[in-house]
């Protein structure tokens, strides 16, 4: 009797095989598109942070441009794992700064129009561009 619920057992096994690899194969490619997201949640959260901290900068320094990483450690920005500074030209009138996230590249994120893979920027008004999910939305 052992035996044979042992061999059910593994027939059934072998036969639902399939359906469970697919299951298995969902899991990854949701677990890597919340994985993403998360980067570019992570990556617009920085972006936030940096230009505010621009502003209060610009404020006590009301001739000088924020174009530097360090003018912005400055200020006070602390980068999470991951995030590293581009470049800047954040004046108290316009311009932008640009920081990128190490974990987004080309297999996982389309690059932002004009910006390179993993990189979002955001502007003196506020406005924000990112990479998107290259998994799905």
């Amino acid at each position: 009797m052992i035996i044979r619920r042992a061999i059910l057992l593994i027939v059934v096994l072998l036969l639902m095989w399939p359906i469970l690899s697919v299951q298995c194969e969902r899991k990854a490619y949701y677990s890597r598109v919340d994985s993403t997201k998360a980067c570019i949640e992570k990556l617009d959260a920085e972006l936030k942070n940096a230009r505010s901290l621009a502003q209060a900068y610009l404020t006590t320094h009301p001739g000088e441009a924020l174009d530097q990483e360090g003018k912005l450690k400055n200020a006070g920005w602390r980068p999470k794992r991951g995030i590293s500074f581009v470049r800047g030209n954040l004046t108290r009138k316009g311009g932008e700064i640009v920081l990128k996230d190490a974990h987004l590249n080309e297999e996982n994120a389309l690059p932002a129009k004009g910006l390179n893979s993993g990189e979002g920027t955001i502007t003196q008004s506020g406005m924000i561009v990112l990479p998107e999910v290259k998994f799905g939305k």
